[in-house]
């Protein structure tokens, strides 16, 4: 829903959460890496489960920039695990989404990585998240542009762009424009 740099400005209600997006929006992963798992670690001890898909997610993205391509796989998959016991639904489709960009980081097969996008897609479809459904759209499309395919990422992302009326200044559609433009 909410893109890295809007969380860290945010903030998290995690101990060290927002210093730790911090330095990972400045690109500074050794440094975030120990600071998100130990704000993790302080959450977790709380006995508290409820955002902890959350705190994976970014946890993942962490991990997918610092190309710590297994400890991603093993975050994500966490997330997505406890989401289901807990049917603590609302990171699911990012989790997924993520899951597709951790692939792609790897370079793997794009019939992989698609399937990632559109299972995040289906799910913030199901879940009439707009905003989950934009950010794995444009996942999408940015796969399909890099395939020669840029048609039809423009017609998908131009489908769920234009279902919004207003907050035009968000960080997501902001990056949707941008997409869109170089489509």
């Amino acid at each position: 829903m909410l893109s890295l740099k809007t969380r860290c400005t945010t903030g998290w209600s995690n101990p060290g959460g927002s210093k730790g997006a911090g330095l990972l929006l400045q690109g500074r992963h050794a440094e975030a890496l120990p600071v998100l798992l130990n704000g993790l670690n302080s959450f977790r001890a709380t006995g508290a489960a409820v955002r902890v898909p959350y705190y994976l997610s970014i946890l993942g993205v962490a991990f997918t920039q610092a190309s710590r391509f297994e400890d991603a796989h093993r975050v994500l998959n966490e997330g997505l695990a406890i989401a289901e016991k807990n049917e603590d639904r609302f990171q699911e489709a990012e989790l997924h989404r993520l899951k597709g960009e951790l692939l792609r980081a790897e370079s793997r097969d794009g019939a992989d990585v698609e399937k990632c996008f559109r299972q995040a897609i289906e799910i913030a479809r199901r879940q009439q998240s707009k905003a989950w459904e934009l950010r794995a759209t444009m996942s999408l499309s940015r796969l399909w542009q890099s395939r020669c395919r840029s048609a039809d990422a423009h017609a998908a992302l131009t489908a769920i762009y234009c279902t919004y009326t207003e907050a035009f200044a968000t960080p997501d559609l902001v990056d949707a424009k941008a997409l869109l433009q170089s489509l």
